[in-house]
């Protein structure tokens, strides 16, 4: 889900942790920031033009049918790295979870931005995924509430993750 339906999940007591790629109020929250990073770059049909590029550019992407995530319009990273080609995209629409807009892409209808690996690009697949460049990464974060009462596998789970990145 988006950053704002999971965070307000956790809030709720309903997940004990969440993994984000936005860094949170460490004043409410605890914070692990993971070792991994995720990679952006444009999902598409594996037909599409862009497809033959080894990687995207902010003017590649001009003019073509932008399905693009709510998230991703609410957040800085995308617009950042477009710079002026922000204003030019051709947003046909909007979604919260890649699983639709991924099908759409199946039958050639846009193109999305979104991190590396969320769909399957691999062996028959309809999809191709390329990076972006400048190359865009974004930091993963795992957070839980500070005021947090963990269930002993809870406990296990957060004790085995912060063991295994010493």
């Amino acid at each position: 889900g988006s950053t704002v339906e999971v965070m307000d999940q956790l809030d709720k007591g309903l997940l004990n942790f969440a993994i984000l790629v936005d860094q949170v109020d460490p004043q409410e929250y605890n914070v692990i920031r993971l070792t991994k990073n995720d990679v952006w770059g444009v999902l598409m049909h594996k037909d599409s033009p862009l497809a033959e590029l080894d990687y995207i550019e902010p003017e590649d992407i001009r003019d073509k049918p932008i399905i693009a995530s709510q998230q991703m319009l609410d957040a800085k990273d995308i617009s950042d790295w477009l710079g002026e080609e922000f204003r030019n995209l051709n947003i046909i629409l909007t979604f919260n979870l890649i699983t639709s807009p991924a099908m759409m892409i199946e039958e050639g209808m846009g193109y999305t931005f979104t991190f590396d690996k969320l769909v399957n690009t691999t062996g028959d697949s309809d999809l191709a995924f390329r990076p972006l460049k400048p190359k865009f990464e974004t930091g993963l974060y795992l957070v839980w509430k500070k005021d947090q009462i963990f269930t002993k596998a809870a406990e296990a789970f957060l004790n085995q993750l912060k063991n295994n990145m010493l």
